[in-house]
């Protein structure tokens, strides 16, 4: 055991780092006080974190559900001869592309585009599913959007709701 004084509080006598008691007046070693305790929360109502997690859960396939029909319009223009001619058209306007670039340029464009607006669908789906059967993949995955999301600002909200300790704890997390 570790004391931090090394004076007795009565009589002043110096003591040693092993003293339990002053060695001269008998009086017992002062320890510091305590840090004060922080009250323990109270935990949390589990439907108001079911509620708080169908939230985001049904925010997540609102986004899934968006991201399908930004593919659906993009697929559109692309497929379109006019949406596809007006894309071929700005290539070719785009410095440094020769005539021969502008079709594997316009695919290439179709083709990325696609697989990222896919994945966007994709992880919000992810999500949705994971949070509503209460895997902790779903919820990193919600806080993988929330944090992209918060760069757009509406994200914040939820990025906070799954950060607070009883949605983490919901989850499995500490």
């Amino acid at each position: 055991m570790s004391f931090h004084l090394s004076y007795c509080s009565r009589c002043g006598s110096r003591l040693e780092e092993h003293h339990a008691f002053c060695w001269n007046c008998g009086a017992p070693r002062q320890l510091p006080a305590r840090p004060p305790q922080q009250p323990e929360r109270p935990p949390a109502n589990p439907e108001v974190v079911k509620q708080r997690i169908s939230l985001v859960a049904f925010t997540s396939a609102a986004g899934a559900v968006f991201w399908l029909i930004v593919v659906t319009q993009t697929a559109a223009v692309f497929l379109n001869p006019v949406g596809r001619g007006q894309m071929r058209q700005v290539i070719a306007t785009s410095p440094g592309v020769t005539k021969g670039m502008i079709d594997p340029l316009l695919v290439t464009y179709a083709v990325l585009l696609t697989v990222v607006l896919l994945l966007a669908a994709a992880l919000h789906a992810l999500a949705f599913y994971g949070l509503r059967r209460r895997r902790r993949a779903g919820w990193a995955v919600a806080v993988i959007l929330a944090g992209g999301w918060s760069l757009l600002v509406i994200g914040i909200p939820f990025l906070v709701l799954l950060l607070r300790r009883d949605t983490r704890q919901a989850f499995g997390f500490s």
